[in-house]
């Protein structure tokens, strides 16, 4: 899929939204972090690494900015657990989280 521009998002959030949504994500049993992407990551935004069960989103995003991502990392805990059987390609399981991103 060809991939569309996407503008990163300036200013704040509501308050404590990415708070909250961090602890929707402890509440799956998952550990946030933020800090710098592990190699081999480019330049994301955030990461969700099931096998050791951690979400990371970088620390130098706008509050706008990161609370979108967690949200987005959100999504995937809640809709692409790997052991859960039928995953759906990378780019289905991208947009599904854009998509709940963008919705919150």
């Amino acid at each position: 899929l060809p991939e569309a521009p996407v503008k990163p998002l300036a200013g704040d959030a509501p308050r404590l939204l990415r708070q909250r949504l961090a602890c929707l994500i402890r509440a799956q049993g998952f550990r946030f972090t933020i800090g710098d992407m592990p190699p081999g990551h480019g330049d994301a935004n955030g990461l969700t690494d099931w096998g050791t069960r951690t979400v990371t989103v970088r620390a130098d995003l706008t509050d706008a900015q990161a609370a979108k991502t967690t949200a987005h990392e959100l999504a995937h805990v809640l809709m692409h657990d790997p052991t859960s059987g039928g995953r759906s390609p990378r780019e289905v399981c991208e947009i599904e989280a854009e998509s709940v991103a963008y919705l919150l």
